[in-house]
């Protein structure tokens, strides 16, 4: 059961970390097309 928590918060930790590092980018093609 601990196993299985450790893992969907590793999941989520991961999922956010790739939607930040979406965002920047998103960010960054912005600031290129001003």
């Amino acid at each position: 059961m601990n196993e299985h928590r450790i893992q969907v918060v590793e999941a989520e930790t991961q999922y956010l970390m790739s939607k930040l590092d979406l965002e920047a980018l998103i960010g960054v093609k912005l600031e290129e097309v001003k």
